[in-house]
């Protein structure tokens, strides 16, 4: 976690409670449910941030639930849970933070096979293989535990179709999400967010269903943009000469919003950026181009942002970049598994070395054991 201080709000921008270092919070100006660290405080109350967390972030959190995943985000608040993700037939499976799948539920079955019962289940780990075991011996006295302890084993093997998958962020209660990060970033710039007024209403009166704000894919505001880079960022635009306070808010590359925070701006010139790559929390450089057609911008805030041809292009090196990681990801996991296993056919503790005379041995368990891997990769 990395707080900045700025000068304190007084009152929680949200329900304007005095702020007091009973009450004060830290909060992140990028959700930390999507891999954000920078936090600030003096902004809004612990009331305020706990509720805006479990609603606001937490819907956002859900809409980027599957590529967080995939993007292996990193968070200074405990693990990245994993996501439930389904197949074109149906199939529920869960993904995990490191890229890999398990079933999303045990699976069991019992059946009559003359005058004794067939039992067979999948679990997801070890622990639930032990635990059905275990219940099995209670109910069946004759059940050979330790036979089907010894016989149980882990296996991987890999999807022969797509996942279905949402890639669309948005709504109510997702965008006062958004428009607070703009507002926190705003407020750690040194403006007062008491005076956005054009974003507080939206903020505090839950009836509301929009601001000044929309998707904006009408155009790449991102200068000279890394194709397949993947990050965060939101920007700060405040011109005194048109009173004009502007924000603008991208999450993974793809997910892009314009902000209109205050129409009364009279601080200084300002234009600030702030980015991250969400795997790793790193800081990095992203420039904003703020001449924006002023038309082009209106139709944005108004909701008339959306270009179904200049999302998908926007989504397309997202979409590679994630899965040559997964690609990655898996051949490191496959390879390490496949090491393990001949390892343990040779008779050997995986902190042995290798004896000259079972390398050839070795090589070939390793590629025995690889082989499902390679094929599934050949046959996609």
């Amino acid at each position: 976690m990395h707080t900045q201080n700025s000068t304190s709000a007084d009152k929680c921008a949200l329900c304007l409670a005095p702020l007091t270092t009973a009450n004060d919070s830290e909060e992140h100006i990028f959700p930390n449910s999507i891999g954000g660290w920078l936090t600030v405080t003096g902004f809004i109350c612990g009331e305020c941030n706990n509720k805006k967390g479990r609603t606001w972030d937490a819907v956002l959190a859900k809409q980027f639930a599957w590529i967080s995943s995939m993007a292996c985000i990193v968070r200074d608040r405990g693990a990245v849970p994993p996501v439930v993700v389904t197949t074109i037939s149906g199939k529920d499976y869960k993904l995990r933070s490191d890229g890999t799948m398990v079933p999303n539920r045990f699976e069991y079955s019992a059946l009559p096979d003359g005058d004794k019962v067939k039992v067979s289940f999948v679990a997801r780990d070890m622990n639930e293989v032990k635990k059905k075991v275990s219940e099995l011996k209670k109910r069946y006295p004759n059940f050979d535990h330790e036979a089907a302890l010894s016989s149980a084993k882990m296996s991987t093997s890999y999807l022969t179709e797509p996942l279905k998958g949402e890639l669309t962020s948005g709504g109510p209660e997702a965008g006062r999400s958004i428009v607070t990060t703009a507002l926190a970033y705003a407020f750690k710039l040194g403006i007062n967010p008491h005076r956005c007024e054009v974003v507080l209403p939206f903020l505090r009166q839950p009836e509301l269903l929009t601001t000044r704000y929309g998707w904006s894919s009408l155009v790449d505001v991102i200068r000279e943009r890394i194709p397949g880079q993947i990050f965060h960022c939101v920007s700060i635009w405040g011109d005194p000469i048109t009173s004009r306070l502007l924000a603008y808010v991208e999450y993974f590359s793809h997910s892009r919003w314009h902000v209109e925070l205050s129409q009364h701006y009279e601080g200084p010139v300002i234009s600030s950026t702030y980015a991250i790559t969400p795997d790793n929390a790193r800081e990095i450089e992203i420039n904003v181009d703020w001449e924006l057609d002023p038309s082009i911008f209106a139709r944005i805030v108004t909701g008339d942002g959306y270009d179904s041809e200049h999302t998908t292009q926007a989504m397309a090196p997202v979409m590679d970049t994630l899965m040559t990681r997964s690609w990655g990801r898996s051949l490191n996991m496959a390879s390490q598994a496949a090491c393990k296993e001949a390892m343990l056919a040779l008779g050997l503790a995986e902190s042995e070395s290798i004896p000259l005379d079972k390398v050839a041995t070795f090589s070939q368990k390793v590629a025995e054991a690889m082989a499902p891997f390679i094929r599934h990769y050949l046959r996609k």
